[in-house]
């Protein structure tokens, strides 16, 4: 079945709440309940609220501008650059470049690093063992 129209097409379910919004210029939106949760635009799509998913695989870069809660093993290929005000690792977590911290990190956990870990400012707490194979620079360890 084809549905096809001059120009826009709405479909919307019980008592007339928006459902689908096919725009004749490319833009789609879903709602939900009656409120828009989700759109697509010209250089991708938005997810309006929380979006829940069983896994989650970044192709390009990721920009998140709130909090990154990561509960369970987590795996970096490449490198962890954070620039946030503090980052807190509360499970296992392996990165195989460098993970840059430009504020506080907080590990609680086991945290292997393959190549270099870069603090520029801030602090390190750790609840735990740290284990360095190879040099440590900087100032006193206490």
């Amino acid at each position: 079945m084809y549905l096809q129209a001059t120009d826009d097409i709405f479909i919307r379910p019980q008592g007339g709440h928006d459902g689908i919004k096919i725009f004749g210029g490319g833009e789609v939106e879903l709602f939900y309940a009656n409120s828009k949760k989700f759109d697509t635009k010209s250089d991708g799509c938005e997810v309006i609220g929380e979006l829940e998913c069983d896994s989650l695989d970044v192709d390009g870069n990721a920009d998140i501008s709130g909090n990154l809660n990561v509960g369970v093993n987590s795996t970096v290929t490449g490198n962890l650059t954070v620039n946030g005000t503090t980052v807190d690792i509360n499970a296992n977590a392996d990165v195989s470049g460098t993970m840059a911290i430009g504020s506080t990190l907080g590990v609680t956990g086991v945290t292997t690093l393959a190549d270099n870990l870069v603090l520029s400012g801030g602090n390190i707490d750790v609840t735990g063992t740290i284990t360095a194979s190879g040099e440590v620079q900087g100032g006193s360890l206490d």
